[in-house]
């Protein structure tokens, strides 16, 4: 009876399914009858095909009073369940969708999960730290939100998706704040902070601030098996560092960053090849044994570390060369394990490679073979034992980090950023702030070169230029030896050293993005928009034009989840 061949019959049906939906509440018999209902109205809003395609029902084309009538109805099942949600969600991607009725979307779904008709408990938590000695554990209570904050932005757009250098300081107004809360016994740290800046007539920005990666849930604990004691080994540590900001951020969290400009570097397929021929050829003359690993990773990582040596060689009087280099890196884990561990699981699994080498022996004729060896083995190293001397892995970070001469390396070009595409198109631009704060270098894959990487970097000015001429010197070397040594009578003494996607939309296909981070908001800030609370539905009630400022999103992991809920 439901459809748009006869709109008048459906709005027959959908008066009398709205007034069984307000008579419920008074009934038990027939809440349960009138929550079986949602089931068959999952075609009437929006079918999600094997292929990707969204087939859409006929709610996009009844008229505006049947559309009413449906999402009122929505609000009085006393559950809304996933499959219902997913269908309703999904009509906000339709390309020619009224921007009332998205707003109106927006409205009823925001109420239906303000009134406790959407249960997010097993999706949303925040970590609460007790006193020593009890563990740190996940908790939710009823009053838990995840900060969503939306703003508008005049910022240049296409500066702020370029690779050349840019200030570091333009990013920062993107990204949002993680708060932590205290009370008497708990100090509670929020896992997922989300901000969605507009560019008007641009693009829209979407950065989250996160405390942990988010997977989609399992908790399943157990599916890691500690068979060497490491919980006890790593809470022992924790507990030894009583200031809780400096574990979760790190000791850069206050780096100057005046006069410190943000550049990306594509290196491809190309590139990586003639590095790796080059140490080859380099071993081979030598009669030196090859690298035992020379993935992508590892060629962009050596060919990176000597670079960046060089350059704080060049701009530093002060030069030891028996001083040590360290160098760091974050390994994924879970196929590192020799026993499955579910895709879903929800939670870390990483392993930390470090190593050393001299800056004599970096700076040599050799000096990315060293590199690369070393990389190389410490790459191969994790794989056979992943959690091989884990109980020093904080202390060894703490070498690491404290020393001047360190390179860390953020992301992988694993990952497939850029290959995120939830309706509105891929990202013109991924960007991992925390690097200007770690000083870090961030890998991913490239958006437009198959194959090949985007290095991220923060530098001051004058040493990113530095760093710019040693790469492309580098990079278009036709010696074996200028790629990996540099030369003393070079050197010059002069006085000296969280991810943001950006994809093009249409104002309609924005607001559509707005509404799948917003649709169950409980809190938020919104910045330099005029937000007018909305009304709860009722029966009778108009197209609302504004968006309720209460717009939270309803959990990290539930968050994550929706998202890729949508794009399936």
């Amino acid at each position: 009876m439901l459809g748009n061949k006869h709109p008048s019959y459906s709005e027959v049906v959908l008066r009398l399914q709205l007034h069984l939906g307000q008579c419920a509440s008074l009934n038990s018999l027939i809440v349960r009858e009138y929550d079986n209902m949602q089931y068959s109205l999952l075609e009437f809003y929006c079918k999600c095909l094997d292929d990707g395609n969204m087939c859409y029902g006929p709610f996009i084309r009844l008229p505006r009073e049947s559309q009413e009538l449906s999402l009122c109805c929505v609000y009085y099942f006393s559950y809304l369940d996933l499959p219902l949600l997913k269908s309703i969600a999904s009509c906000c991607l339709y390309p020619d969708l009224d921007p009332n009725l998205l707003f109106r979307i927006v409205e009823v779904l925001h109420s239906t999960y303000r009134d406790g008709h959407i249960n997010i408990a097993d999706h949303l938590r925040n970590l609460s730290f007790p006193p020593q000695p009890a563990k740190p554990e996940l908790i939710y209570t009823n009053d838990n939100s995840v900060s969503l904050t939306i703003a508008e932005s005049n910022r240049n757009f296409d500066n702020l998706i370029g690779n050349y250098p840019r200030d570091a300081n333009e990013f920062h107004p993107l990204v949002p704040k993680l708060t932590t809360s205290y009370s008497l016994e708990n100090k509670v740290l929020p896992l997922l902070a989300i901000q969605v800046t507009v560019f008007p007539n641009i693009a829209f920005g979407i950065h989250s601030s996160y405390t942990n990666k988010l997977t989609l849930p399992s908790y399943n604990r157990a599916s890691i098996i500690d068979n060497l004691g490491l919980e006890e080994v790593f809470w022992k540590e924790f507990w030894k560092r009583r200031n809780l900001q400096e574990i979760v951020i790190g000791n850069e969290a206050n780096v100057d960053l005046s006069n410190m400009v943000r550049g990306t570097f594509v290196m491809g397929s190309i590139e990586m090849e003639k590095i790796k021929q080059r140490i080859i050829v380099q071993c081979t003359k030598k009669n030196q044994s090859k690298p035992v690993h020379l993935s992508p990773y590892v060629l962009a990582c050596a060919f990176l570390w000597v670079c960046l040596l060089k350059t704080k060689t060049s701009v530093n009087k002060n030069v030891c060369f028996k001083d040590p280099c360290y160098f760091g890196f974050v390994a994924g884990g879970m196929t590192r394990l020799d026993y499955p561990v579910p895709a879903t699981y929800f939670g870390n699994c990483v392993g930390f490679g470090r190593l050393s080498a001299l800056r004599s022996e970096l700076l040599g004729d050799d000096g990315i073979v060293v590199a690369a060896k070393a990389i190389g083995s410490t790459v191969k190293k994790l794989d056979k034992a992943l959690f091989g001397e884990a109980e020093k892995w904080i202390s060894d970070w703490e070498v690491l980090f404290g020393s001047e001469l360190h390179v860390v390396v953020v992301g992988s070009p694993k990952l497939d950023f850029y290959e995120t595409d939830f309706g509105w198109g891929r990202p013109k631009k991924t960007e991992e702030i925390c690097i200007d704060r770690m000083r870090a270098i961030s890998l991913t894959e490239s958006r437009d070169l198959k194959g090949g990487i985007e290095i991220g970097l923060v530098l001051p000015k004058a040493i990113m230029e530095t760093f710019t001429n040693f790469y492309t010197q580098g990079l278009n070397s036709q010696s074996p030896g200028q790629v990996c040594s540099l030369s003393l009578s070079h050197l010059a003494f002069p006085s000296l050293p969280p991810t943001i996607a950006m994809a093009p939309v249409s104002s309609h296909k924005a607001l559509a993005v707005v509404l799948v981070v917003a649709i169950f908001s409980a809190v938020a800030s919104a910045q330099d928009f005029n937000l007018s609370p909305s009304p709860a539905p009722a029966p009778d009630a108009g197209a609302a034009g504004s968006v309720s400022t209460s717009m939270a999103v309803i959990g990290s992991s539930f968050f994550l989840s929706m998202l890729a809920i949508l794009k399936q």
